[in-house]
């Protein structure tokens, strides 16, 4: 539990409070609420620097109540969520909807939909004319990156393409790999015709941070799916692909040590899919989370602390029961309790993954 409270600090309570009046004196009305998935991130940023709508992050598939509280922190009337209910889940629906904010979700089935679905999202606005269409493979997280700060530097768009492409009508598309990518290229010439092409290499730093950022968020879902063997099968995968990603990046393997981040990349998604669409493995996922955020109530609000406390210990019987239905209820008790309590005491929780956030 101590590696598991320490890791996931970001997740804690306890982060740093602010008074009523600083709680409310943001003139923000929008807020993006996205998932650390790269491809929906960059999105996100994208239409904050479009917007200046406020971005805020949850990790992948999984539900915190500290997100609904920077969310509600900002007094919405509108949250505009990128990305479907398998990166940000429809909880934080049903959250900020018991807080009369109006919600909606900018999405597809892929993250090539999500990307058409924010394009549209921001033509319905009025809010983009581009003088450049940046292309870039959709599951390249560091073109993703390089091609976002080029549109934002040259007031441009991204689309994301994958090896079935149908576009039309571009304006001065340009194409973004990397050595990763490149076997995308001729196929887009192929389609897009003319097109000019960028190769972005991956850095040695870049690759660093990213590994960490994976290892965080393994650690985080080891502990927090620890009884589920299936869970578990994939975790290890994914904790030997960043090994070897690690061994590949020393030995100056760049290539190499990128696929291997990215394979760990999509098992520890895949294992979060698993378990939130399995009722004991989400809710057990859950009860994780809210101990650690009733456990950030002891220095704030005793009374509320008492009754999470009791709460949780409902919470953990319907569980041994197998009664999930109770089960769920009780959990909607705990998380209207605690964002009630935030609020009361103007607490804004350090965001998820520190970092992410940094808009470029």
């Amino acid at each position: 539990m101590k590696k598991l409270a320490a890791f996931l600090l970001a997740l804690l309570l306890v982060g740093f409070t602010l008074d009523d009046s600083a709680l409310c004196s943001t003139t923000a009305k929008i807020v993006i609420l996205v998932s650390d998935n790269p491809a929906d991130l960059a999105m996100a940023k994208f239409v904050s620097n479009v917007t200046g709508f406020p971005v805020v992050v949850t990790p992948w598939g999984i539900y915190d109540p500290s997100v609904s509280a920077r969310v509600l922190a900002y007094n919405p009337d509108e949250v505009i969520i990128i990305g479907g209910p398998l990166a940000v889940l429809n909880d934080y629906t049903i959250d900020l909807k018991d807080f009369n904010v109006t919600v909606l979700r900018w999405w597809g089935e892929t993250r090539y939909g999500t990307n058409k679905a924010v394009i549209r999202g921001l033509e319905s606005m009025g809010l983009i004319s581009p003088n450049v269409t940046l292309l870039v493979p959709g599951n390249d997280t560091f073109a993703i990156s390089y091609a976002l700060r080029l549109a934002l530097k040259d007031r441009g768009i991204v689309l994301y393409v994958n090896s079935t492409l149908k576009l039309e009508n571009l304006k001065n598309p340009i194409l973004v790999v990397t050595p990763m990518s490149e076997k995308i290229e001729k196929k887009v010439e192929d389609v897009v015709k003319p097109v000019s092409v960028l190769r972005a290499n991956v850095t040695e730093k870049e690759l660093e941070d990213l590994i960490l950022q994976l290892k965080a968020k393994l650690s985080s879902i080891e502990n927090l799916t620890a009884n589920n063997s299936q869970l578990n099968g994939l975790l290890n995968l994914a904790k030997n692909n960043l090994k070897s990603a690690e061994e590949e990046l020393q030995r100056g393997n760049l290539q190499m040590a990128y696929r291997y981040v990215m394979m760990a990349s999509f098992q520890l998604d895949l294992a979060l899919k698993i378990a939130n669409e399995n009722p004991s493995a989400k809710l057990q996922l859950d009860l994780k989370i809210l101990e650690i955020q009733t456990h950030g109530m002891a220095q704030i609000d005793p009374q509320a602390l008492v009754k999470l406390k009791g709460l949780l210990d409902q919470l953990r019987e319907a569980l041994k029961e197998h009664n999930y239905e109770k089960a769920r209820k009780i959990e909607m008790e705990i998380r209207l309790l605690l964002l009630k309590t935030i609020r009361k005491h103007g607490i804004l929780p350090p965001a998820p993954l520190p970092g992410q956030l940094l808009l470029p």
